[in-house]
């Protein structure tokens, strides 16, 4: 999700490919089972004692930083067509098996003034486009078009979850003492630039509490600003969702989970982009969380799986790896 994913693989010097692969030119797909699951191109080619060549792929999208976006001034201008102006000088650009087709666009639309600067089309799109308006670019290729869509939430579901005695294989999360806040005192800041509470609009105290965070945590106390807010209600209503949801957004748990997929097709496999049931009674969690990373291993089938919410501007990557096979 917004970064081209990456490709490992490792060709022993007898390959019918060993000659046949090049930096940039050369295009590679992978599958699981039938399905589509990286292409993109050549980046990188090692060679080690034994002639082996290491294989780095990096995914579409960067086919996009090959590609500048030259000064532009959008004045009054849809987002949205903003993000078509830039695949568009992309495409002018490129041959056309580099180009994208825009497919889904289902961002909160808005009007936007804004200059953008010299810049590859890649970094452009994400600083004037992602950044200010969030949601998560998608690449797929369908009948041998390649379409980009940006979406505003996780596009998949999935009917395979993570789960403690069933395919649970490790569990670690990133969640520390500072990341936790179960008392908050809000404070905004007026015209005249005094700080704002919200004592007027509850019951004379300036603090907001979780209970179930207190019941877990203890009481902590901490101070949350936001400048840009004069109404104390205002101030309350977006302490409270910070409160009780916001303030976890850079929350990620990341898990070793075996793919039941390759026992049972019937089961679906992890993607990227998939939002996934993680239920371990021992961790003390039993959550619907989006993948927002996926590293596979194709030759033992184990997927290390990062879920969580990510924050819109942090970029996730996709890596699928091959130890010990040749493909």
């Amino acid at each position: 999700m917004n970064t081209a994913g990456s490709l490992e693989f490792t060709l022993p010097p007898d390959h019918p490919a060993y000659n046949d692969i090049y930096v940039l030119k050369t295009t590679i797909e992978a599958y699981e089972d039938t399905e589509l699951i990286f292409f993109g191109r050549v980046a990188e080619i090692s060679t080690d004692w034994f002639n082996q060549k290491k294989v780095v792929c990096e995914g579409a999208l960067a086919y996009m930083n090959d590609t500048v976006i030259r000064p532009n001034t959008y004045d009054d201008v849809m987002i949205s067509n903003v993000f078509a102006d830039m695949i568009a000088q992309h495409n002018a650009q490129v041959d056309e098996d580099r180009k994208f087709y825009i497919g889904t666009v289902d961002i909160t639309d808005r009007n936007v003034i804004t200059d953008v600067d010299y810049g590859n089309t890649l970094s452009t799109i994400m600083s004037t486009c992602i950044d200010s308006t969030g949601g998560y670019l998608f690449v797929r290729k369908e009948n041998e078009t390649t379409y980009i869509d940006w979406l505003n939430e996780m596009p998949y579901g999935s009917d395979q979850p993570v789960q403690f005695a069933y395919n649970l294989l490790d569990y670690s999360s990133n969640l520390t003492s500072d990341d936790i806040c179960t008392v908050v005192l809000p404070l905004g800041t007026d015209e005249h630039g005094n700080k704002v509470t919200i004592e007027s609009v509850n019951d004379g105290k300036d603090t907001l509490e979780s209970e179930a965070g207190i019941e877990l945590y203890g009481r902590v106390l901490k101070i949350h600003e936001w400048n840009d807010i004069s109404d104390p209600q205002v101030l309350k209503d977006t302490a409270t969702t910070w409160l009780t949801d916001e303030q976890y957004d850079k929350l990620t748990i990341e898990v070793n989970a075996a793919e039941m997929h390759f026992l049972d097709n019937a089961v679906g496999s992890y993607k990227m982009g998939q939002l996934i049931t993680v239920i371990s009674e021992p961790h003390g969690i039993n959550k619907e969380l989006p993948i927002i990373k996926l590293s596979t291993e194709m030759d033992s089938g184990v997927k290390k799986v990062t879920i969580g919410t990510p924050p819109r501007k942090e970029l996730t990557t996709l890596t699928i790896s091959n130890k010990n096979g040749y493909y």
